[in-house]
């Protein structure tokens, strides 16, 4: 289950308003979470959708939350075949989430554009039992080298999670 989603995220798959969502009881908080582009690490303002879990987390454990979360819409995985732990960082040596379905088990991993080489190449290794790797980043560019680190890992597929873009039409499939 997904614990917080951002408001474009809202916006582009519920087409939901400010509005809609506190009248449902939602909170909407604004918050600067940590994107890392091209080694230089940003905030974001993003306004962050979810139930009372905000106030227990950090900015880098929402951040990931949401750009797992946001994993999952753009895969197209129902909510009953994923399991999430994003909230853990990468702290373990597990993924952020499984998606189970068909028999399958993928791992799936979101990195906000921090992780080193070493923690990529380790992360690599430790999910190599898994049926298939998706890994989401917030860029373009960091997609094509977490990409570059797939060598025999033919199992892999990075991609851009645009969690903090305000909805501006059909969103691509990785």
């Amino acid at each position: 289950m997904d614990r917080a989603w951002s408001l474009p995220m809202v916006q582009r798959e519920l087409q939901l308003g400010v509005a809609d969502l506190q009248a449902a009881g939602l909170s909407v908080t604004l918050l600067s979470l940590p994107v890392s582009v091209h080694r230089d690490r940003r905030f974001i303002n993003a306004s962050v959708v979810s139930l009372s879990l905000l106030r227990r987390l950090n900015l880098g454990q929402i951040a990931h939350l949401v750009g797992t979360a946001d994993m999952r819409l753009t895969l197209r995985a129902s909510a009953a075949d994923w399991v999430s732990t994003a909230q853990a960082l990468g702290r373990g040596r597990e993924p952020d989430a499984i998606w189970s379905e068909d028999g399958a088990e993928r791992a799936i991993e979101y990195d906000s554009g921090m992780y080193s080489a070493e923690t990529i190449r380790r992360k690599l290794s430790d999910f190599g039992r898994y049926d298939h790797l998706y890994w989401g980043v917030p860029t373009v560019k960091r997609a094509e080298f977490i990409q570059s680190f797939a060598g025999p890992f033919t199992r892999l597929t990075a991609f851009r999670v645009d969690w903090f873009e305000p909805a501006a039409g059909p969103r691509a499939e990785p």
